[in-house]
């Protein structure tokens, strides 16, 4: 009882607990959005926003209302891929459509604000009742406990993450500011297919973000992503040149390995969709359960409200019929609760094979028009994102014993900032770098771009030559995910990390790889490594080289660098 009383009695969300995520989260927005761009991937940055808003107040922020921070941070930098920033949007882009900035905004707010509906409804069933793990929320609640009991762990983490941010905006000013002392990449020399190796891609970049995402994500999806590069632009990239006479440049030499990269992902995107079958049936209860809940008027009104803005933006901003609209909001339904049983289950968020499948529906639907999948599949990939980000934050407040209303309260809040940091920060860099520039290839665009040619024309999309490139690669990635859930998985490349490696420059992957690397070794150099400060040290990495990417681009933009 008296641990009871102490727990009420403990403040949660208060303006400081609210303003440093906040502050925290717009930094997070940025982040994933840079990252997104430049690798195809990005980090919900639980642990992450939860040291820093810690760090941010000063030590002042209680257990509860570190929670609360967290949850608001975590709301924010979500919005970029909820927005379809990551995806959707710079495949529209190449498709040749440009929806206004203010649409986009409100959209990814929207979406946003309907995972958080879908979070809400599902909270009681899988994290009370079921008690599923969410390995991300059970870590940051112990990382917020270690913070809050002064422990060695709580204070190293701390330090990694400041020295990381410090080092990572320090190396990213001297490499793209002034004065330019760090070469954008280390080329490497000789020539490959006649052509210089280093004019296609070849050698190790030197940004500080990408050797955060090596220490972010390990040895094994930094390898994969390097075979991946490997591949495409040493293997296939040589054949183009030499048998089909493709011009030896990034550029071209991308147009087409774009395809079979796009099969590959497409191909593990079909395996984990079927693996995702078996929780549909537990999907389906959840979703009876909800529905058997009751929902009290008022939430049925604003879930009404938020659905009729999604078919008005949708008309507005992308041209969607409204039953279109309709229609991929019934399929996130479903969608937004096998994600959420899966980040439960497993700490995987198949967000990527949802979009794609919703692509194939409404690309067999209305054939011709590859915006409209792209559109249509931006919905349930946008409100899953949302839901799945806020499920961990509940599960670390369930486990801190936090009241749920503070963390809802602050997880809108976050979106909303969210809404208003990530258009701006969008048009900063592609003013600046170019979209599907060497320093913004959006792998993940390009992926969407490819699935919505297909899913509207069919093997007609392809460039002359591809198709067998695209039916063995599609193979190969149905045969490494399918193999990936066996006993051989951990020792075979990571599907997903092979198919975002074709579509990215080697340079890109070794440098991902060189920090991987640096992971492993300073595990063996001090066991706890890995699990205590690497992946920190990778996101403060991140965390600089993304901030003074965008004052890079500000300055820029202003003529003023």
């Amino acid at each position: 009882m008296l641990q009871q009383a102490q727990l009420r009695s403990e403040p949660d969300l208060t303006a400081r607990a609210l303003l440093s995520g906040l502050g925290v989260g717009a930094l997070l927005c940025v982040a994933n959005l840079y990252m997104g761009l430049k690798t195809g991937i990005w980090d919900s940055g639980h642990v992450t926003a939860s040291i820093l808003a810690f760090a941010l107040a000063s030590g002042r922020l209680g257990r509860l209302e570190n929670n609360v921070a967290q949850t608001a941070a975590v709301s924010a930098g979500a919005v970029p891929a909820a927005a379809g920033l990551l995806g959707a949007v710079p495949a529209l882009a190449l498709l040749g459509r440009s929806p206004p900035a203010w649409g986009v905004a409100l959209w990814g707010l929207a979406l946003a604000l309907v995972g958080v509906g879908f979070a809400v409804a599902l909270r009681r069933r899988l994290v009370e009742e079921e008690r599923l793990p969410f390995p991300t929320g059970v870590a940051t609640a112990e990382v917020i406990e270690a913070l809050h009991a002064g422990g060695g762990a709580g204070r190293g983490r701390a330090r990694a993450l400041v020295s990381g941010s410090l080092l990572g905006a320090v190396l990213g000013w001297f490499r793209d500011g002034r004065p330019t002392w760090i070469p954008g990449v280390l080329p490497m020399p000789g020539s490959l297919a006649g052509a210089p190796a280093a004019a296609l891609g070849f050698g190790i970049s030197t940004s500080p973000l990408l050797i955060g995402v090596g220490l972010v994500v390990g040895l094994r999806v930094a390898s994969s992503m390097l075979l991946g590069s490997l591949l495409a632009w040493g293997v296939l990239g040589s054949w183009l040149v030499r048998g089909l006479h493709v011009a030896p440049s990034q550029g071209a030499l991308f147009a087409w390995l774009s395809w079979p990269g796009t099969a590959l992902l497409v191909g593990a995107a079909a395996v984990a969709i079927a693996q995702q079958a078996r929780s549909l049936g537990g999907a389906l209860r959840d979703l009876r359960a909800v529905a058997g809940g009751g929902p009290r008027g008022r939430d049925v009104v604003l879930a009404l409200g938020v659905c009729v803005a999604i078919v008005v933006l949708g008309s507005i901003v992308f041209d969607l019929h409204p039953f279109h609209t309709l229609l991929a909001l019934a399929l996130s339904v479903v969608f937004a609760t096998v994600c959420a049983r899966s980040a439960g289950l497993t700490d995987v968020v198949p967000l990527g094979p949802v979009g794609q499948l919703t692509q194939a529906i409404f690309g067999g639907m209305v054939p011709g028009q590859p915006a409209l999948n792209v559109a249509a599949g931006s919905v349930p990939a946008g409100d899953a994102t949302q839901t799945t980000v806020l499920l961990w934050s509940f599960r670390a407040g369930s486990t801190l014993r936090a009241p749920v209303r503070p963390q809802v309260l602050a997880a809108i809040a976050g979106c909303a900032v969210g809404a208003a940091v990530c258009m701006p920060a969008y048009q900063l860099l592609i003013h600046a770098y170019g979209l599907g520039s060497p320093t913004l290839p959006i792998p993940t665009g390009v992926q969407w771009k490819a699935m919505a040619e297909v899913a509207a024309r069919g093997s007609d999309a392809l460039p002359p030559g591809a198709l067998p490139a695209v039916v063995c690669a599609a193979a190969l990635g149905v045969l490494l995910a399918a193999l990936g859930s066996t006993r051989l998985g951990r020792w075979l490349p990571s599907a997903f990390a092979v198919g975002i490696g074709m579509l990215v420059p080697v340079n890109y992957s070794a440098a991902i790889l060189l920090g991987a690397l640096a992971l492993t070794a300073g595990d063996r150099l001090r066991p706890g490594f890995r699990r205590e400060s690497g992946p920190v040290a990778g996101a403060g990495l991140i965390a600089g080289d993304s901030v003074v990417g965008l004052l890079v681009a500000l300055l820029r933009s202003f003529a003023l660098l």
